[in-house]
């Protein structure tokens, strides 16, 4: 992963670009729950963000003992 996104530059891409695309969903999360768009709580972001991507992966675990038939 540290791979990737240092050799994103190389490509053109903005770092903070793909840390934005990384924190959105906790970044709708947090406004949601403020209240207030343009106000959004940072610590909000990072544990929403935090448990979002934790379903994900477990999810993802999950899906993959399916298919290798553990």
């Amino acid at each position: 992963m540290i791979a990737i996104i240092s050799a994103l530059p190389v490509f053109d891409v903005d770092i903070g670009s793909i840390f934005v695309v990384l924190a959105f969903p906790g970044m709708l999360l947090s406004m949601a729950v403020s209240g207030n768009v343009h106000a959004f709580n940072r610590w909000l972001v990072v544990l929403f963000n935090w448990i979002i991507y934790a379903f994900i992966f477990i999810a993802l675990r999950k899906v993959i003992r399916i298919f290798r038939g553990n």
